[in-house]
């Protein structure tokens, strides 16, 4: 019976690949939570579009009557509208930009950070 002189070692480039499971699923959660947001933010521009016209929603005797006019909380309103509907396009945006170049990192095989 002979034995080898030499010991047996292991193999350095045989190494498990990495598991991308929670990191893909959690970028597809946060792109659908951004895509979300995107509607709510059409929900607000809507709410914009239906106090700038209220009879094109609500109806009237008289389509040609003006609008009645605003008082200060009608302003108040309409900016707190423009500001929720930019906050949501801007927030959905960079969500949904994030989470597709992490999946592209992932799917590269690049080292995400």
């Amino acid at each position: 019976m002979s034995q080898s002189p030499l010991p047996v070692e292991s193999i350095s480039y045989a190494a498990p690949a990495p598991k991308f499971g929670p990191r893909v699923w959690a970028s597809a959660i946060i792109a659908i939570c951004g895509l979300g947001l995107i509607g709510i933010g059409g929900c607000f521009t809507i709410g914009i579009l239906i106090q700038l016209y209220p009879f094109s929603v609500f109806g009237s005797n008289s389509p040609t009557a003006p609008p009645p006019p605003w008082a200060a909380l009608d302003y108040v309103l309409h900016v707190a509208l423009y500001a929720m509907a930019i906050l949501c396009f801007v927030s959905g945006g960079v969500l949904v930009w994030r989470a597709t170049n992490t999946l592209s990192n992932i799917a590269g095989d690049r080292r995400v950070a």
